[in-house]
Order: C-alpha cells, then sequence, then structure tokens
C-alpha cells in the first residue's frame, strides 16, 4: 500500500510516465513525541524520503508514520513531492 500511495503522488509531476522505481529509502527523522496510546510501545511519529526514478525525473517523496493504538497511519501527499 504504500508504494501504490507513493506512485500516486508522484502522478501530478510526471504524468505521460507509467515506469517508476523506488531507488532509495532514507529516516529524515523522527516528527514529535512518544505517542502514549501506540500499539508499539516507545513508538514516535517520524518521516521517510523516498527517492522515485520516474521516466526522466528523480523526485523525493515524504513518506509520513504515525503511530496509533490500531497501527501505524502512512500518509503521501503529491503536495511534498519535490525534485530530487
Amino acid at each position: 500500500p504504500v508504494m501504490a500511495e507513493v506512485a500516486k503522488a508522484t502522478l501530478e509531476r510526471t504524468p505521460e510516465c507509467h515506469k517508476r522505481s523506488i531507488i532509495n529509502t532514507a529516516l529524515k527523522g523522527f516528527d514529535g513525541d512518544v505517542v502514549k496510546d501506540a500499539n508499539v510501545k516507545g513508538a514516535r511519529p517520524f518521516t521517510q524520503i523516498w527517492t522515485v526514478w520516474a521516466c526522466d525525473k528523480v523526485l523525493d517523496v515524504p513518506v509520513h508514520y504515525v503511530p496509533g493504538p490500531k497501527g501505524t497511519d502512512v500518509r503521501v501527499t503529491a503536495d511534498e513531492v519535490r525534485d530530487h
């Protein structure tokens, strides 16, 4: 599901491209304190940067992970996608 969300977020930047590959992932950092009601003790929200090759472009896509009582929510939005 995360890969599908990342691919969907890059569509606005490369609508003519039908091939995409994840070429790197990296931890950007933590986005807050420990979430007390998370289903995993000590879990904190964090962001990764996924680098995507889409035809002639290389794009960085922030992927936000937010732990909660039923698991971790993942958020990817097209407006945060940037050229690498």
